[in-house]
C-alpha cells in the first residue's frame, strides 16, 4: 500500500531553497524557504506585507484624488476611477487585514528575538 511522503517541499522549488508559491494572479512570486533561514524568512514576510500595504494604500489615495478631481472638473471622461463604494470597502478590508498580519508578524519576530 502506498504511503504519503509529507517531507517534500510545499510547491515547486528553485535552487538555493527558494520556493515559488502559487500566486492568484498567475505570476511567479519567489520567496525564501522557512527551512533555509528562519530570520530572513520572517524579515522577508514582513517586507512583503509592507509592500502590499503600500500598494493598497496607493489605490485608495489615487481613488480619493481622482474623486476630488472629477468633482471639480466637468471635462474629464468617465472611466473606472474613482473606485465605487463596494470596491473601496473591499480595498479598505484588504488594507485592514494586511496591517493586522504585519503587526502579528512583527510581534512574532520580536518574541523570537527575546528568546535568543
Amino acid at each position: 500500500m502506498a504511503t504519503a511522503d509529507h517531507t517534500a517541499a510545499a510547491g515547486p522549488s528553485a535552487p538555493n531553497g527558494i520556493v515559488r508559491p502559487t500566486n492568484p494572479l498567475g505570476r511567479p512570486l519567489w520567496t525564501l524557504s522557512l527551512a533555509e533561514d528562519a530570520d530572513k524568512f520572517r524579515t522577508a514576510r514582513i517586507a512583503r506585507l509592507c509592500m502590499g500595504i503600500q500598494a493598497v494604500t496607493r489605490l485608495l489615495c489615487n481613488s480619493d484624488t481622482r474623486s476630488v478631481i472629477q468633482s471639480k472638473c466637468d471635462e474629464m471622461e468617465p472611466d473606472n476611477w474613482p473606485l465605487d463604494s463596494e470596491d473601496t470597502e473591499s480595498v479598505r478590508a484588504a488594507l485592514y487585514f494586511l496591517s493586522e498580519q504585519a503587526e502579528l508578524a512583527c510581534k512574532l519576530s520580536l518574541d523570537e528575538l527575546g528568546r535568543d
